[in-house]
């Protein structure tokens, strides 16, 4: 079942993927100056997000932007996932289970 929910758009038009609690998603955005890299996992059942600056095509940097709790909160603060994940999925991508979406 779906965890994590990432889309994309471009020149060639929309596309979504979906991670699951145990796979994640990580997606990569470059350009010839370098890439920033999300990294999205499930951990212990709290929702954690790498957002980092990584080379493409030998050039750019590597930096870590932020690593924490999707939510923002602080780790000890972060709720654990819930227990109805699509439930909570459908609030950010309702087309996703819209059959006439």
């Amino acid at each position: 079942m779906a965890h994590f929910y990432g889309s994309v758009e471009g020149s060639r038009g929309a596309a979504t993927r979906l991670g699951t609690a145990n796979s994640g998603m990580v997606t990569v955005a470059a350009n010839w100056s370098g890439a920033v890299r999300v990294t999205l996992e499930c951990r212990d059942g709290v929702d954690i997000a790498l957002v980092e600056l990584v080379p493409w095509n030998g050039h750019g940097t590597t930096r870590q932007l932020y690593h924490g709790s999707v939510s923002g909160l602080p780790l000890s603060e972060s709720p654990p996932m819930p227990t109805n994940p699509q439930a909570d999925l459908a609030e950010v991508a309702p087309n996703l289970f819209d059959p006439e979406g």
